[in-house]
Parts: C-alpha cells; sequence; structure tokens
C-alpha cells in the first residue's frame, strides 16, 4: 500500500508548485483520489495475497487453463447475407491470463471447441490441466480422450447446489 499520506501529498505538490499553500485541502484531495481508485481500501486489493482475485491463480504459464463461450452479435455471415448469431471459444492461461487462443465461430457445438483447443494446444504446447464449466460442448468423450493422451487432467466445475448461488 502506498505509504504517503494525504498531508504529505498536498506538501509535495505545494513544494512543486502545483498547487498554492493552503489552497489544497485534505478532505477534496481525498475524495478525488477515492473517485479514481486510489483510496486506501481499493489499493489493498492490489497488495493482498488472498482472496477472491487470487483463490484459484496458478503459478506457472501452462499448469491450468480455462475455456469459457461466449455469445456474440448476429454477422451477416448466412446465406444472402442473412445474420447469423456467433460464439467466441476462448482458451486462457490461468497464471497469466494470456489468451492462449480465442476464436469466433458460426455455431455452437462441440466441435467448435475441439478446434480452439486443438490451436491452443498447438500454438503454447500442452497444460497441466484444463479447467471447464458443464456445457455439452465440454464433456465429451474426444475431450476425455485427448487429454487422457496427452496427460492433461480435465477438470469440471462443481455443479452448485439451489441456495449457493445467493450466498
Amino acid at each position: 500500500m502506498p505509504s504517503r499520506s494525504i498531508a504529505s501529498i498536498i506538501q509535495i505538490l505545494e513544494w512543486d508548485g502545483l498547487g498554492e499553500k493552503g489552497v489544497l485541502k485534505r478532505s477534496t484531495l481525498q475524495e478525488r483520489l477515492a473517485k479514481r481508485g486510489y483510496s486506501a481500501g481499493q489499493m489493498k486489493m492490489y497488495h493482498e495475497t488472498s482472496g477472491a482475485v487470487r483463490r484459484f491463480q496458478k503459478r506457472c504459464r501452462n499448469a491450468l487453463w480455462h475455456s469459457d463461450i461466449k455469445y456474440e452479435p448476429y454477422l451477416p455471415i448466412g446465406p444472402n447475407g442473412t445474420k447469423k448469431q456467433v460464439y467466441m471459444v476462448a482458451f486462457l492461461d490461468d497464471a497469466t491470463r494470456f489468451p492462449l487462443h480465442v476464436a469466433f465461430y458460426p455455431m455452437l457445438d462441440a466441435r467448435c471447441v475441439e478446434d480452439a483447443f486443438r490451436e491452443a494446444v498447438r500454438k503454447h504446447g500442452v497444460p497441466e490441466s484444463v479447467y471447464f464449466d458443464n456445457g455439452k460442448q465440454y464433456r465429451t468423450k474426444w475431450m476425455a480422450r485427448t487429454c487422457s493422451k496427452l496427460g492433461t487432467r480435465l477438470l469440471y466445475a462443481r455443479l452448485l447446489g439451489r441456495f449457493n448461488i445467493s450466498q
């Protein structure tokens, strides 16, 4: 967490000629810094090692990959320029948050996930583990066989109970 107090920041600004002596008020500067994300509470999250932000983060690259499918807008890619919905399939490295492979597909089935996974492995090597939700595009025999042959641990999200969502 930054060690300078509001009073010392005001003093530095006055010394540098960026504010007249006695004009800058502590409460005003503190309020403006908080609006821009620099309050003490907001800055703590960058220095804490625990919490929801870092809970599942692996330490090295290719230790764990995540994948997700997002529904994207309708594009004129159908016959005669008719609009069809496209789907984005993304694979991200957990430690680096680097997008390993991102692609758009005109259909939503297991083939798009298989293709994206194949490309991510081709570009970045074999991961130790992959983590998917329980979508039918991920729970396929092909994915189980491929991960087994590659020596990759296949992980699926646990199903949440009915009341866990509100907690």
